[in-house]
């Protein structure tokens, strides 16, 4: 079986994949059926609302399954890295870590060389931010020739 075949069972990363799609789908067709009225007709404030909460949950989603991807299935720890110090050829990280959840997967591995993967899940909500609600009025021209100073 080639990888392009392999199920998402056998391969952690296509499942992760799999769930990821069908999460912003879930999340897209919530807000579709949630519409009450056609998106041309509702209202700019309405239609904005919309927007940023889709926004808001797709981002959310994306950080998410960015972790999840990066592990392709390892343990993984989110964390805060809150100081790095260089000396020589040697560099310390100290993190902090959110949870609990992975302490003793942690502390089995200290001393011990791991391999750190470092994913800023914000860089694949870039571009997100650039839609807005479709305008309700024209915009207002000011600015421009006044008839009644022409007569």
């Amino acid at each position: 079986m080639s990888e392009s075949q392999t199920s998402p069972s056998q391969n952690p990363a296509l499942g992760v994949a799999e769930r990821f799609a069908g999460r912003l789908l879930r999340a897209a067709l919530d807000a579709v059926q949630n519409q009450r009225t056609m998106w041309a007709v509702t209202p700019q404030q309405d239609q904005q609302k919309v927007i940023d909460r889709l926004r808001e949950t797709f981002h959310g989603i994306i950080i998410e399954q960015m972790a999840d991807v990066a592990a392709a299935g390892f343990v993984r720890s989110e964390v805060v890295l809150s100081t790095l110090t260089a000396k020589g050829e040697t560099i310390k990280a100290i993190v902090n870590v959110g949870d609990n959840k992975t302490l003793h997967e942690l502390v089995d591995r200290i001393g011990r060389k791991v391999v750190l993967v470092l994913v800023d899940g914000e860089q694949y909500a870039v571009g997100m931010e650039s839609f807005e609600a479709m305008k309700d009025q024209p915009d207002l021209e000011f600015g421009g020739s006044d008839p009644d100073a022409e007569a």
